[in-house]
This record gives C-alpha cells, sequence and structure tokens, in this order.
C-alpha cells in the first residue's frame, strides 16, 4: 500500500488496526510510516498516544465504512471533503458572506471539515474561525451561519464514528 494511503486511512478513521486495514484493503501495513504507527494500530499523527483509547472506545458502538480504494485515497488530502449539497450550500455562504474566491472558500470548507472529522463541535467555531482569519460576527450571522454549518455537519465524515457521517450513523439505527 502507498504511503498516501496510509495518510488516508489516518485521515478518514483516526486510528485503525493493522488486523482491520488487512481485512477492508486487503493489505498490510509494512511500509506504513513510523509517525503513523502506535501498538498495533495505523494513527493519524494529530492523535496524541493519551487520546487514542478514548477515540477507539468512542469507534467501538460503529461498523466501519469502507470506501473503495480510489475513493479512500483522496482522504490523503487532510482538506479532503465529500462533495454533497449541503457541502455545496455552506461553501456558497461563506463565499458570499466573507467574500471569498472559490479556492479559498474550498480550502475553508476543508479546515472545517477538519476539526469536525475530528469530533469538534459548535463550541469551536470561534478557534476555526480565528484560524481562518474571519471577522467576528454577530449573533444573528452565527445563526444564518449555523445553519449552514450544522447540515454540513451531519454530512461529514467522522474519527468517532469509523468513518461515517451523523446522518449515515442515525440512518443505520433507525433501519428496521
Amino acid at each position: 500500500m502507498k504511503r498516501s494511503l496510509y495518510q488516508a486511512l489516518g485521515n478518514l478513521y483516526g486510528i485503525i488496526p493493522v488486523e482491520k486495514v488487512r481485512e477492508l484493503f486487503r493489505t498490510g501495513v509494512d511500509d506504513c510510516p513510523d509517525a503513523m504507527r502506535y501498538r498495533n494500530l495505523v494513527v493519524n499523527p494529530q492523535i496524541p498516544h493519551d487520546e487514542i483509547a478514548v477515540l477507539e472506545k468512542q469507534q467501538e458502538q460503529h461498523p466501519w465504512y469502507r470506501p473503495g480504494l480510489e475513493r479512500l485515497a483522496l482522504y490523503a488530502d487532510p482538506l479532503y471533503y465529500d462533495e454533497t449539497p449541503e457541502s455545496k450550500g455552506f461553501q456558497q455562504y461563506l463565499r458570499g458572506r466573507f467574500s471569498l474566491t472559490r479556492s479559498r472558500s474550498r480550502y475553508c470548507l476543508g479546515v472545517f471539515s477538519g476539526y469536525i472529522r475530528r469530533a469538534k463541535g459548535v463550541d469551536d467555531l470561534e478557534e476555526i474561525f480565528d484560524s481562518l482569519e474571519f471577522p467576528t460576527i454577530s449573533q444573528i450571522e452565527m445563526q444564518t451561519m449555523l445553519s449552514f454549518y450544522i447540515p454540513f455537519y451531519n454530512h461529514s465524515r467522522m474519527w468517532a464514528n469509523r468513518g461515517f457521517s451523523p446522518k449515515e450513523i442515525r440512518e443505520m439505527r433507525f433501519l428496521p
């Protein structure tokens, strides 16, 4: 497996046991970068070792999302997010509200997606805004922004959900 696919595994799942990599993708971790190995796990380098057990516990209750190898490869880019009607609506809002170019709004959505993937929530929006150097917005504007952000959040893949979005997890729980 190429190095970038390990980066994709780390970006999509946060952590994934080596046995699961073998099972889902029929490959081992012989060429996995040392920075991404911990115990018998492939781990996103952003996760401190003392938080790995917490993420493992969160993931326990969920099945593994399994994209094809081509789709998985897209996650090698830490700013990748799935193109959905919700992501397009959020991108249009950001472009209009903050006068962003298309490429800058796509970058911003990637940053938002990265925070969501790591289970950062609405409480972290100020941190995201600061990192993107967005101007302070009023409470009313924040409510409008949330009307785009929350659907984007619900359709974003998360480490705690083993790569599934909150919407997909809800749908799985309510299937007969």
